[in-house]
């Protein structure tokens, strides 16, 4: 149940660290910016190199989320270019996996937010996503997407519940894909 509130900065995002630099949130844990002021915080994904966002059989993003309740606000993650986005939905738990994005700006990288289960240790989980007053831009890498939504292959009986509100996904190849 922790919540990080950081202060105004850009933090840039270490390879030499664990998890290859990423950010991990843990279960029921939520990070937060400046209320009023998205850019005030910056997570800097430029310096990861693709070895950084090696999961079993695919790739991941520079942050992660997924595992019961968390939630990111007010907060920018850019320059995720070597990885599968900025923000990632595919850390999964035990517990229902309930997320929440809020007012967090996303650029730089394949997918700006990228909602999934993936694989076989998705399977038969529920994924319970809310987005609102996001902007996501200039995700021109690969397929360039804004916003991406898809149960991957081996995910079987895996369901997404998306809720959009206020958003702003533009400059991206696509705009948002859901699969």
């Amino acid at each position: 149940g922790a919540r990080l509130v950081l202060m105004p900065h850009t933090y840039t995002l270490d390879p030499t660290q664990p998890n290859g630099g990423r950010l991990e949130l843990q279960q029921d844990m939520s990070l937060q910016g400046v209320v009023g002021n998205a850019q005030a915080v910056i997570i800097d994904a430029s310096r990861l190199p693709a070895t950084s966002y090696a999961i079993q059989d695919d790739a991941t993003g520079a942050v992660r989320v997924g595992r019961g309740a968390n939630s990111l606000e007010w907060i920018t993650v850019s320059g995720a270019a070597n990885g599968a986005a900025n923000i990632e939905t595919d850390l999964v738990s035990s517990v229902p996996s309930r997320v929440t994005i809020s007012h967090v700006i996303a650029s730089g990288s394949p997918r700006g937010i990228d909602v999934r289960n993936l694989g076989a240790s998705s399977a038969g989980r529920v994924l319970v996503v809310s987005i609102s007053n996001a902007e996501s831009f200039g995700n021109v890498t690969g397929n360039g997407q804004g916003l991406s939504a898809v149960n991957t292959n081996g995910a079987t009986g895996a369901v997404i519940r998306l809720t959009l509100q206020a958003n702003n996904f533009h400059g991206n190849r696509i705009g948002a894909l859901k699969i």
